[in-house]
Order: structure tokens, then C-alpha cells, then sequence
């Protein structure tokens, strides 16, 4: 499995937006609105294989939908997770659970865009109660990967998450493949080198309820 994706989370979509193109240097792409969850989205392309994910409240839904991406995480305009790419999602889910680690029910979503809709299936479990230190699971079937449809401008360097078990977090990565620096700390907590031309910078989670882009 690679990375996805990552995803900050901010309390208005124009202005989160705003500010993470501002940091990085290069324009995010509007995304879409996710249907039944409340979020809509802005993308940023980090490579080949992987982007950055702008997710914030949809101006034209009335409200988050309990369960999924509480106002808490929302709201601090950070890096609140991250997505591994899997194939064939139900038979991972099995065997990472034969392994002793369950990443959840999986799900499916859709969302309109500009180019048309896009589906995935995924295990949105560990974004439901706050920062987690292990992605969740997301697989694209037979829709195209959003990376490709858009502009270079940025790449992903380095991902390091923090957690107060980091043998348990590397021992649950070795199993799903996934090779990213992992450190101690009291809270869960993620930060990503990212460049984008000269520019070397940092998107973290700082703490329990801070962050900065």
C-alpha cells in the first residue's frame, strides 16, 4: 500500500484553502461535495500517486453529519489524517484482521465534480473520534485516481506521525506494507515535509486542539 492522500482540515473551505495555497505556493483545485456527509473539498497534487486533501464544511449543506469529522477536527486548520491505496479493499480489511488489527467497517462514497463523479470505498472509522496516528483504508475500484487530473506544483517528501505507542503503530504499518517515520509523543499527531518549488514546507498537527499550515 502507498499513500493517498492527506487531509487538513479547516473551519471554512475558501479561506482553508486560501491559506494552504498561500503556504505551498501553488493552486488547489476545487473538488466536490461529498453527499449525506456535509464536506465539500479542494485538492492539491503531491506527486504521481498522491494529493493533498482541503476539507472543510460544504457551504451548501446545513450541517456535518454526526460521526464523521466532528467540528473539533475541522476546525483548527491542520492535518487531521491520511489514506493508504489498497486494491480489492474487502479482502485487506480481512487479512489485516486475521493479523490482529481491524481497520473498520468499509464504506462507500461518492462526490460530484466538475469532470463528473468520482466513488471509493473506504474504512472512515479513525477519522470519526479524532487525530489517529494509522490511515485509514481507501480504494478507488474502477474510478480514476484524482492525482492525475491535477497540475504538478508539489511533492510530498516526508510523513512522520507521532503516537504514544510508536512499537504498536510501526508493528501495524510493517503489516499493511507502509513505511513512514514513526516517533513518541503524547498525543497522536502528524507532520508532512512537503516541496513545492524552492519551498520546503511543514503541514503539522500541533497538540490536541492546535495546527498550523
Amino acid at each position: 500500500m502507498v499513500i493517498d492522500h492527506l487531509i487538513v482540515g479547516v473551519p471554512e473551505l475558501r479561506s482553508g484553502t486560501s491559506a494552504v495555497e498561500a503556504a505551498l505556493g501553488t493552486a488547489a483545485v476545487p473538488g466536490g461535495h461529498h453527499p449525506g456527509r456535509g464536506t465539500a473539498n479542494a485538492l492539491i497534487r503531491l506527486g504521481d500517486t498522491c494529493y493533498l486533501e482541503v476539507l472543510g464544511p460544504d457551504p451548501d449543506a446545513p450541517e456535518l453529519t454526526p460521526g464523521w469529522l466532528s467540528s473539533g477536527l475541522i476546525g483548527h486548520g491542520r492535518l487531521v489524517g491520511w489514506a493508504v491505496r489498497t486494491q480489492g479493499i474487502d479482502a485487506e480489511v480481512e487479512r489485516l484482521r486475521d493479523l490482529g488489527w481491524d481497520p473498520g467497517p468499509v464504506e462507500a462514497m461518492s462526490r460530484e465534480h466538475s469532470g463528473g463523479a468520482l466513488s471509493w470505498r473506504l474504512t472512515p472509522s479513525h477519522l470519526e473520534a479524532g487525530v489517529a496516528a494509522l490511515p485509514f483504508l481507501i480504494d478507488w475500484g474502477g474510478s480514476p485516481h484524482p492525482s492525475q487530473s491535477l497540475p504538478r506544483g508539489a511533492e510530498l517528501e516526508g510523513l512522520t506521525v507521532v503516537a504514544p505507542d510508536p512499537g504498536s503503530v510501526q508493528g501495524t504499518l510493517h503489516m499493511m506494507g507502509v513505511e513512514v517515520t514513526v516517533q513518541p509523543g503524547p498525543e497522536p499527531s502528524l507532520r508532512a515535509v512537503i516541496r513545492s518549488g524552492s519551498r520546503e514546507v511543514v503541514i503539522e498537527t500541533v497538540g490536541p486542539a492546535e495546527g498550523r499550515v
